[in-house]
Formats: structure tokens, C-alpha cells, sequence
């Protein structure tokens, strides 16, 4: 399948960071609520909100499935 490598997206400095740790392996949303916990002094409830509303973006953009 061939990509569409025209667009280019920016992220923040935090949603760059989880992009680059998950690489073109699987991952879940929890997996990533995780990662965050662990690399910044955020609450599990407040970094899955933040998980999730990233993750629905990459997909609105259709960057993950």
C-alpha cells in the first residue's frame, strides 16, 4: 500500500516524544497512558484524557488505524 507522504504534520514536544517510542510497532492506549505516567508527573486519569484525544487525531489524520 502506498502512502501519501505530501502532508506534513507538526506535534508537541510530548505527542512527538510517544510518536517516535511506539515506531511503527502496535500499541495501546494504554500502553501510552503508561509511557506517560512513567516520563511525567501527570495523574493516570489526566494522561489517559490526553491519550485518548491524541490518539483520535492520528486517526482523524489518518496516521494510525
Amino acid at each position: 500500500e502506498a502512502m501519501n507522504l505530501t502532508n506534513v504534520y507538526t506535534m508537541n514536544e510530548t505527542a512527538a516524544w510517544l510518536w517516535k517510542g511506539i515506531g511503527s510497532s502496535d500499541f495501546t492506549e494504554e500502553q501510552l497512558v503508561s509511557r506517560l505516567c512513567e516520563e511525567y508527573e501527570v495523574t493516570e486519569e489526566q494522561a489517559a484524557t490526553d491519550v485518548h484525544a491524541l490518539v483520535e487525531e492520528w486517526i482523524k489524520l489518518g496516521l494510525v488505524r
